[in-house]
């Protein structure tokens, strides 16, 4: 399992200041949304407890502040903010009033900070209120059934432990929650505009006509910008095997027309039914577009697969890094799951962090264009996702084991093959289409965010 200081470290690291500046000014609201609010309270009695659990050593209030100050330090690295509630939540009266309290701010989490055995039924109440709920409880302060009673409530998350930064796994799926409902994603599909919401996340989503894309090509000219962007390919691949310069300049066009079609949405995510390209062979694939996209912590989904795209962006905003869409493939012989494209992301464990190697090769459907081969790192684990609608993700790990050849292997450019931890037996997978592959393992943490959002998790092995 990955160790959680990597994923704190991830998540930390990729909330630079461009990505949350980037992200606020293309915020589905603008107004005052600036962070996703938490309230905070403290569970425990007013003096010092003697008998009982945590025990007379125990001094309440040092480790309050403690405790307290870690939760504030996690929540100012994820840039969240935080309503303290100064009164003690210690009975009815108090628990009642902070109940009110919360209907009223309707904050996007609450965070309650346990420092005692006895006031769970307590506890219990406020987390019948609906909002996600997490419970800071340092070992002393429950016994299992009590912790492990509460934490089985949809919704809520106890840590039962002595790990203070604990905190950051599960405020980081509330500000990742929170960024999904407030983004913009730019659907180019079909010949009409329009927008419509996802039901449940609320993301709203920008149906842009296909035609745009080939109109906004044209407007975009070669210039210095689009040299700079293919030089700058040019030096980081490992080879270019079938394009020529003349077609990274125009992939580079690409990107530079892709970006101000998500700049003039004021949108957060894109997806495109990219291939209507394929049989006229006229407008070039976006493939290192959506790949130079991915590399910068926007997530890009290929032919406008809104379940996929909304993958990305739980894969980015929660876990910071991005994710590899691509088609299932079937290896009999050796039981993998192969999952091929086009395009991939190259900076696989976050924006900031250095490249795979990749190579710049031609759309394999097309036979046109620059598309991108990235070499994923073998023997990695690897976490496998995909919202099948807005209330159920498949979920599942591996290991990847190779990076399949291309040719003799015919289709997509990008082949990387996993060795699943579960099926054991390829016959024994599931029916889907378009999984996403985040190098890491992370189903623990997958889980848990379901668990708070109210998503059935679906495994990769069919019943």
């Amino acid at each position: 399992m990955m160790d959680r200081r990597a994923f704190i470290n991830t998540m930390v690291g990729m909330i630079g200041a461009f990505h949350m500046l980037r992200w606020q000014a293309h915020c589905s609201d603008g107004g005052d949304l600036q962070s996703p609010k938490l309230l905070c309270g403290v569970v425990r009695f007013k003096e010092r407890f003697r008998m009982g659990w945590p025990g007379a050593d125990y001094d309440t209030d040092a480790y309050q502040r403690q405790y307290l100050q870690a939760f504030l330090n996690a929540a100012n690295q994820l840039k969240m903010q935080v309503i303290r509630h100064y009164t003690p939540i210690l009975d009815e009266a108090s628990a009642k009033a902070f109940i009110e309290r919360l209907k009223s701010e309707k904050p996007d989490g609450v965070v309650l900070i346990n420092l005692t055995r006895y006031l769970w039924n307590l506890i219990e109440s406020i987390c019948d209120v609906g909002i996600p709920t997490v419970i800071f409880s340092p070992i002393g302060t429950s016994f299992a059934p009590q912790a492990l009673g509460c934490a089985s409530k949809q919704g809520v998350v106890v840590l039962s432990t002595l790990e203070q930064n604990a905190f950051l796994r599960p405020l980081a799926a509330i500000r990742a929650t929170w960024q999904i409902r407030n983004s913009r994603m730019l659907v180019i599909r079909g010949s009409k505009r329009h927008e419509e919401k996802l039901t449940k996340w609320g993301t709203t989503l920008l149906y842009e006509p296909w035609e745009s894309y080939p109109k906004g090509l044209e407007k975009t000219q070669p210039d210095s910008d689009a040299r700079r962007i293919a030089e700058a390919y040019r030096q980081a691949t490992a080879r270019m095997i079938e394009p020529s310069y003349a077609d990274l300049i125009e992939a580079a066009r690409v990107c530079i027309a892709c970006e101000r079609m998500l700049n003039e949405a004021k949108a957060n995510a894109i997806t495109m039914d990219c291939l209507p390209h394929a049989p006229g062979r006229k407008t070039p694939p976006p493939c290192v577009a959506w790949s130079r996209f991915l590399d910068s912590g926007i997530p890009a989904g290929c032919e406008a697969d809104i379940f996929a795209t909304l993958t990305l962006m739980l894969s980015q905003f929660f876990l910071g890094r991005p994710g590899f869409m691509g088609n299932p493939v079937a290896e009999t012989e050796n039981n993998w799951l192969i999952v091929a494209h086009c395009t991939a992301p190259t900076r696989l464990v976050g924006s900031n962090e250095k490249r795979s190697r990749f190579i710049l090769r031609s759309h394999g459907e097309s036979g046109r264009g620059v598309a991108v081969q990235t070499l994923f790192p073998e023997k990695k684990q690897v976490t496998i996702l995909r919202f099948l609608g807005e209330d159920q993700l498949l979920l599942g790990s591996g290991r990847i084991v190779a990076n399949v050849p291309h040719p003799p292997a015919g289709g997509c450019r990008t082949m990387i093959a996993i060795a699943l931890d579960e099926p054991k037996d390829i016959h024994m997978l599931r029916d889907f289409h378009h999984p996403v592959v985040v190098v890491g393992d992370f189903v623990q943490d997958i889980k848990m965010f379901c668990h708070m959002y109210g998503v059935t998790v679906i495994p990769l092995q069919k019943s």
